[in-house]
């Protein structure tokens, strides 16, 4: 093969497309289209000649192949009946059903035309009736194939005997009903536990997105005439880590559209940025977070939050991490080292909240501490807060100190850190109460988010 191999190097050498062997194209997996009204009937007449091909192979029928054409054609047609009558289930507004198969034992189904007929009216092909029509029937042509599907796995139970075959679905769910949307998905994760069935699915839909396992889908676009595939984890060494982040994305609440869709992804430290940071927003820009593009992902002083965050960082998507300025200092895991080994810019992604060591609460004036206290938790003895107390505090850990004076000054005061946060961005009425930080943070996010940028 040496030998060969450098006598080959040294002759002329032409590169062209040559037809396939006969032997080369059965062995290939046989592919069905599920889409339009068109690509219904064709799948009709691809499964229906699946059947038709194994009742050919019946060695009684070899012997008598051409006298039995019209046995044949029997056959197919009560193949046809339990599609027929599935789509009269799904349909009982329909008064008629008809599949008509033209048989030739050359070349199996010549045509296979769907015909209909509504309670009223005269009879009309597939192709004629509505979007939405069109669709449900469509969807119980489909399900009736998957029965065809598993009868072919289960005559070839052997691997190598299997027929491979490649389902493709065009926007399946397109002008159903979210009950209908739902028997689509379920149709999806039948088929594909066929053996011997593989499947590609085109859609914009956001529930059959978010139904599917991140690993699995492939988001396409279209960059100077030619097409880009990105995955949602693609940049990682090994399945492994593929397979961690996805579970941390899973944990943190992030659908699969929202990794693809949105614009900015916001880290903040927990459940009070996250309970406050949507209404703040709003009060500042006049539009909610979600409606800017912006998703929120709390850390929790979680590590793998954190690798979340600098994943998207290492993708290009955009990335800002909001932290206090005190936890720089005292939380290793937004240390620089830390940040940095995330792959986290700390020029460029990391916003520090109440500088040059303090906390998110100390941005807020002791006046609109003690505005949402009075107002909220009013104290025992019936006195108003005063400014005094609330400005002792600031010498220590700031939210703390608060939090313990507001409980223990009143009967209900607030339970948590989030909780009293929560109240005071309730508070607040106009714009020009929201911190000049915050102000400028949210300003920096809907540049971030801008779809022109």
């Amino acid at each position: 093969m040496t030998a060969l191999d450098q006598f080959a190097a040294t002759r002329p050498r032409t590169q062209a497309w040559i037809a396939a062997s006969k032997d080369v194209s059965a062995a290939l997996p046989k592919f069905l289209l599920f889409g339009d009204a068109e690509s219904a009937e064709a799948a009709i007449k691809a499964a229906l000649n699946s059947r038709y091909r194994a009742h050919l192979e019946d060695e009684d029928l070899k012997q008598r192949v051409r006298d039995l054409e019209a046995e044949l054609g029997r056959r197919v047609r009560e193949d046809a009946q339990g599609l027929v009558e599935h789509i009269q289930q799904r349909c009982p507004d329909l008064v008629r059903v008809d599949v008509e198969p033209n048989v030739s034992f050359t070349s199996g189904l010549r045509s296979t035309k769907l015909l209909l007929a509504r309670t009223s009216g005269e009879t009309v092909s597939l192709s004629t009736v509505g979007a939405g029509r069109n669709r449900r029937i469509s969807l119980a042509v489909w399900e009736w194939a998957s029965e065809l599907l598993k009868r072919d796995a289960e005559s070839h139970p052997s691997p190598d005997d299997q027929q491979h075959v490649v389902l493709a679905y065009d926007e399946p769910d397109t002008h159903l009903d979210y009950l209908q949307q739902r028997r689509v998905m379920a149709l999806i994760r039948e088929q594909c536990s066929v053996p011997g069935v593989s499947m590609v699915i085109a859609t914009h839909s956001m529930n059959l997105i978010d139904g599917a396992a991140i690993e699995d889908i492939v988001h396409l676009r279209l960059e100077g005439e030619r097409t880009r595939i990105n995955r949602l984890l693609s940049d990682l060494d090994n399945d492994a880590n593929g397979q961690y982040l996805a579970d941390v994305a899973i944990a943190l609440g992030l659908r699969n559209t929202v990794l693809l869709h949105e614009r900015c992804f916001v880290g903040v430290e927990g459940v009070t940025e996250q309970l406050s940071f949507p209404m703040l927003f709003r009060l500042s820009t006049g539009r909610p977070v979600h409606a800017a593009g912006i998703v929120i992902v709390g850390c929790h002083n979680n590590e793998g939050a954190l690798k979340f965050v600098g994943y998207l960082a290492r993708s290009k998507r955009q990335v800002m991490l909001v932290i206090d300025a005190d936890s720089r200092r005292n939380n290793k895991i937004f240390s620089d080292a830390n940040l940095a080994k995330e792959g986290i810019d700390i020029v460029n992604h990391v916003r520090l909240l109440g500088t040059p060591d303090k906390e998110f609460e100390c941005i807020f004036t002791n006046e609109q501490w003690c505005d949402v206290a009075n107002l909220v938790w009013p104290r025992n003895d019936g006195k108003s807060w005063d400014l005094e107390s609330v400005e002792s505090l600031r010498a220590g850990k700031f939210s703390t100190s608060l939090l313990n004076l507001f409980k223990e000054g009143s009967d209900i005061g607030p339970t948590s850190k989030a909780s009293m946060m929560y109240e005071m961005a309730r508070s607040l009425k106009t714009p020009a109460e929201v911190p000049a930080e915050l102000r400028d943070t949210f300003l920096q996010l809907e540049k971030l988010a801008a779809l022109d940028s």
